[in-house]
């Protein structure tokens, strides 16, 4: 028979947990107890903000974003928070060319400032829908688990309330 040790909610939450273990053959029996180390590889949780941070107007200027304007909250498996400033970028991503048609001619529309910052150009294709950039965050917690999210900050192509960009609804 192997034996089996269980550990269900509140306890993951500990650095150490006490266990007892009594053994026996039938006719004797030994006991036991000793200290269990928790190594707790849960990763944090992550919350983004669910609407895309809208630039206005596409005056070819960056905008500096920060972790603070697209992270919600984050915290570890445990529900301690971290400090959303901890959050490093992985990737920036545009869905439009730096240089096209319609968009300035302006180049370098995205400049990373590490660990966390990133400056976008308020710019979009003229002929396009609106530009969306896509900002993958990485944050990890005290266990050194990390987990990434992405967050949207969008370039609309006007401000009529129309869908900013077919992009942002694609699967």
């Amino acid at each position: 028979m192997t034996p089996v040790l269980t550990l269900t909610g509140g306890c993951l939450c500990v650095d150490s947990v006490m266990v007892e273990v009594t053994v026996s053959d039938g006719a004797d029996s030994s006991r036991c107890e000793a200290a269990v180390r928790i190594d707790d590889r849960r990763p944090p949780t992550l919350v983004m903000r669910e609407d895309p941070l809208v630039l206005w107007p596409p005056n070819h200027k960056y905008h500096t974003v920060t972790p603070e304007m697209m992270i919600v909250s984050a915290e570890d498996a445990c529900g301690r928070p971290i400090d959303v400033s901890t959050a490093v970028i992985v990737d920036v991503q545009s869905d439009e060319p730096d240089d096209a048609e319609g968009d300035g001619h302006t180049t370098d529309d995205i400049k990373m400032t590490p660990p966390n910052v990133v400056d976008l150009r308020v710019e979009r294709m003229g002929s396009g829908d609106g530009r969306v950039y896509t900002i993958l965050y990485r944050i990890v917690g005290d266990n050194g688990v990390g987990v990434e999210a992405e967050g949207i900050v969008v370039v609309p192509h006007d401000m009529s309330g129309k869908a900013t960009s077919r992009d942002l609804n694609a699967d």
